[in-house]
C-alpha cells in the first residue's frame, strides 16, 4: 500500500496537469535546511532519540543553505577534534520547522478537531513531523494527538504533536506538525518505517540505476541526516561519475562535503582536494550566489586547516621538545642512579673484603693469642716446676748446710779437744 501510494505521488510529479510548485516538491526531498547544529541537543538524548532526531555525527554539520562559521578552530591540538557547533534554537529548529529528511508520502492521520473526529492524509512524513492535507482548523502552536496509519498489519501509531505551521489556501493546504519529544516507541516506529518501506527501495532502485537525480538527492541527504557521512558521499561520487555535469548533484555534493571536512579536523586534507576538484566542475558549469558561498567557505577551510596544521606541528615541535628534556632528565636520573648503585656495589663489596680480611686477621690473632697465652701458660707451669725444685734444692742444701755446720762444730770442737789434749 506505502509503495502504490509512492508511485501515486511519482506518477503525479511527473504529469503536466499538476506541475505547479506546490506539487514538484513532492518528488524531490523536502528538507528546511538539512541536519545539522545538533549536536549539543542530541548528545543529551536518549539513544532513542539519537536515532529519531539525527546521530551525533550529523548534529555536528552546517546546513547547507547556510554560511560556515568565521572559525572552524579552537586552540592547537596535538589529535585532531571535530568542530563543535552550538544549536540555534530548542528542538534543533529555525523559524519553528524541523530539520529531518521529509519523504512524499500519503498515509491516513486520524484526529481530533473539537469533540468530533476526523481523518485525512499526508503529503509528506519525516523523522520529526508530517503535513497533513487539509486540515487548516488547527492553531499554530497547538498541541494535538493523532493515530498514524503506518501499514495495514501494525496498530495505529498513538503520537502527540505540535502544530507548527497552517496553509490555509491553494491545493497543499493543510497543516504541519512537529512530534513532541519523549515518545521513543513512537518515534522508533516512524524511523523503523522509513527504513523499511521507503530508504529500502530507494536504495535497490539506485542499485540498479544512478540516474535517478531525485532518489539520490533523497537517500543521500537521509543518510547524511542520521550521521551515515560516508555512505552519502560515496552516493554523490557515482552521482557525479555517472553524471559529471549535473549541477544539483554537484551542489549538493559540496554541500555535505564542506562540513565533512570541517568534521575530520587535519584528518579532511584528502577530502578537502575532492570538495576543490567538485567545486571546480560546479564553478565551470556556471557559477551562481551559492556555489561562490561555498568556493569562500572552502578558501576559508584551506586557510583555517593550513593554520591548523602548522599549530599541531608547532604543537608536536614543542611536546617532541618536552619529551626530549624529559627523555634528557630521566636519563639524567637513570645515569645517577646507575653510577649510584655501582658505587654502592663497589662499596658493599670492598665493605664485605674488608670484613673478610678482618676476621681472617682476627681469627689469627686470636689463634696467635691462644698459642702465646699457651705457651705462657706451659713456662708458667715449667717455672712453678723450678721454683719447686730450686725450693727443694735450697732446703736440701740448708740441711747440707746444717750438716755441714754440724760437722764443723763437731770438727771445731774436736780441734779444741785435741789442742786441750796436747796442751
Amino acid at each position: 500500500m506505502a509503495q502504490a501510494r509512492i508511485s501515486i505521488a511519482k506518477k503525479k510529479s511527473k504529469n503536466p496537469s499538476h506541475s505547479k510548485p506546490a506539487m514538484k516538491k513532492k518528488a524531490v526531498v523536502q528538507e528546511d535546511t538539512k541536519a545539522a547544529k545538533k549536536l549539543a541537543k542530541i548528545a543529551k538524548t536518549s539513544p532513542s532519540k539519537k536515532t529519531l532526531q539525527a546521530s551525533s555525527v550529523a548534529a555536528t554539520l552546517l546546513p547547507l543553505s547556510e554560511p560556515a562559521p568565521k572559525s572552524i578552530i579552537t586552540k592547537p591540538a596535538v589529535v585532531p577534534e571535530p568542530l563543535k557547533i552550538k544549536s540555534i534554537g530548542k528542538n534543533n529548529t529555525a523559524n519553528g520547522r524541523r530539520r529531518s529528511v521529509r519523504f512524499a508520502i500519503m498515509q491516513r492521520v486520524d484526529y481530533k478537531i473539537g469533540d468530533r473526529s476526523t481523518f485525512n492524509y499526508s503529503s509528506n512524513l519525516s523523522a520529526s513531523g508530517l503535513f497533513i492535507r487539509g486540515a487548516t482548523k488547527f492553531k499554530v502552536g497547538e498541541q494535538i494527538s493523532i493515530k498514524l496509519h503506518l501499514n495495514r498489519k501494525d496498530p495505529p501509531l498513538f503520537i502527540r504533536c505540535i502544530v507548527r505551521r497552517i496553509k490555509e489556501d491553494g491545493d497543499e493546504a493543510g497543516a504541519g506538525l512537529e512530534f513532541i519529544e519523549e515518545q521513543d516507541k513512537a518515534f522508533s516506529r516512524i524511523r523503523q518505517f522509513i527504513e523499511e518501506e521507503l530508504i529500502k527501495k530507494i536504495e535497490a532502485n539506485l542499485q540498479r540505476s544512478i540516474t535517478n537525480t531525485n532518489n539520490l538527492i533523497l537517500l543521500a541527504t537521509y543518510y547524511f541526516e542520521i550521521g551515515r557521512i560516508d555512505d552519502a558521499l560515496s552516493l554523490y561520487r557515482r552521482g557525479i561519475e555517472t553524471n559529471p555535469t549535473n549541477q544539483q548533484i554537484l551542489e549538493r555534493a559540496i554541500g555535505v562535503f564542506i562540513p565533512a571536512v570541517r568534521l575530520r579536523g587535519l584528518h579532511g586534507w584528502q577530502l578537502l582536494v575532492e570538495l576543490e576538484k567538485i567545486l571546480a566542475s560546479a564553478m565551470a558549469l556556471g557559477p551562481n550566489s551559492k556555489l561562490k558561498q561555498y568556493q569562500a567557505e572552502t578558501i576559508e577551510l584551506r586557510e583555517q586547516l593550513d593554520r591548523r596544521n602548522r599549530e599541531q606541528a608547532q604543537a608536536e615541535a614543542e611536546e617532541r621538545k618536552l619529551k626530549q628534556q624529559e627523555y634528557e632528565t630521566k636519563l639524567r636520573a637513570n645515569i645517577e642512579k646507575e653510577v649510584k648503585n655501582v658505587v654502592e656495589k663497589e662499596l658493599a663489596l670492598h665493605k664485605r673484603e674488608l670484613e673478610h680480611e678482618f676476621a681472617v686477621k682476627q681469627k689469627q690473632a686470636e689463634k696467635e693469642l691462644a698459642d702465646t697465652y699457651k705457651e705462657i701458660k706451659q713456662e708458667r707451669a715449667e717455672l712453678e716446676i723450678f721454683a719447686t725444685t730450686l725450693k727443694e734444692q735450697e732446703t736440701k742444701f740448708k740441711r747440707i748446710q746444717q750438716k755441714l755446720e754440724q760437722r764443723q762444730s763437731r770438727f771445731e770442737l774436736e780441734q779444741q779437744e785435741a789442742t786441750e789434749k796436747l796442751n
